[in-house]
């Protein structure tokens, strides 16, 4: 989930700036909203360092204000319903929240939450606020900084469950894929992982089992349970000339990026020896990730990368006259 930034409309002065920067930033952004109908608050960040925000105005679903002129401001500004010339409310339950460059039109920047078409995140809970940092997903934070720079100090969940087969039985060394990490199932098929507090994604992997995704909210300090059910390969995919795959891939390595572990995932047609091989930028090659022959079929290996630095290498695959590479993206 991405933070949508309408920068649409802009006025002449700041498309000049835009043009003569190689950074543009936002020059007032969204920081942090605690919703309500008359309670409410939002925390501005002043990028730029303007002197007031005379002109500029706060919308959501429902309304727009113009925030009262000739309010000083310094690197923060936190609004409330005083801060503006006429009244305005945040719902609780769902809101799109954003922040209007004067004289314009649409927000230059704003939070989708709760029950609204393409929320980025759920309706916080009593005493949450909802956060923004640059460069990490929108999340709930159990402990407000309203005034001062957002952390991450109770805005951390739990994830845990277990891995099944269809018959109940434990699925051991799973891949479970979230954010830009992942972690793998125990022995008994148990999992768990700690995240942001945010929408999160997760993709499970298993060999000789179907992946399977599914989304969900991570609330703070708190701990979701999601048992996961995963079904045999073989169910959908008997292995009869039939169903065998029809050509040579190499799919693309999931997740990419990835941090020390990943799941590379290729179909053979016909028997042959296959050989999956990893290089860096230089060309070197760094592992031998399969060099046997194999009957026809989709088959999965898990790559860990944990003893190599970041950067980005290729994985080739090899079988009789078919060659194919993909680019992986190790960071750490």
């Amino acid at each position: 989930m991405v933070r949508k930034l309408l920068l649409i409309g802009f006025a002449l002065s700041w498309a000049m700036y835009l043009h003569s920067n190689a950074n543009p930033i936002i020059p007032i952004i969204l920081s942090e909203i605690k919703p309500g109908i008359t309670d409410w608050r939002i925390e501005l960040i002043n990028e730029v360092g303007f002197d007031n925000l005379d002109g500029w105005r706060i919308s959501t679903l429902t309304d727009t204000a113009e925030i009262i002129p000739g309010i000083s401001i310094g690197l923060f500004v936190v609004l409330s319903v005083d801060s503006l010339v006429d009244s305005l409310s945040v719902n609780p339950e769902g809101d799109v929240v954003g922040v209007i460059w004067p004289m314009e039109y649409l927000p230059i920047d704003e939070i989708r939450f709760g029950n609204v078409d393409s929320a980025v995140i759920a309706a916080p809970l009593a005493g949450q606020t909802i956060c923004a940092i640059e460069g990490y997903p929108i999340y709930l934070d159990n402990t407000p900084t309203l005034g001062a720079y957002n952390d991450f100090e109770g805005a951390i969940g739990t994830v845990s469950g277990q891995v099944t087969d269809s018959q109940g039985s434990s699925i051991a060394d799973a891949l479970i894929s979230y954010s830009y990490d992942f972690t793998t199932t125990d022995s008994s098929g148990y999992y768990q992982f700690s995240n942001y507090a945010c929408w999160c994604n997760v993709h499970i992997s298993a060999q000789n089992f179907q992946d399977t995704s599914f989304s969900f909210q991570i609330y703070p300090d708190s701990t979701v349970v999601r048992n996961i059910v995963l079904q045999s390969a073989e169910a959908v995919r008997p292995q009869t000339d039939a169903v065998f795959p029809s050509e040579y891939f190499l799919s693309q390595n999931y997740p990419n990026p990835f941090n020390a572990v990943t799941a590379i995932e290729y179909d053979l047609p016909e028997p042959g020896r296959v050989t999956i091989r990893v290089f860096n930028i230089f060309g070197k090659e760094v592992v031998t990730l399969k060099n046997e022959h194999q009957p026809p079929g989709h088959y999965q290996i898990l790559w860990d990368a944990s003893g190599l630095p970041s950067g980005i290498y290729f994985c080739r695959m090899g079988a009789g006259d078919f060659v194919q590479v993909r680019k992986i993206i190790l960071v750490k």
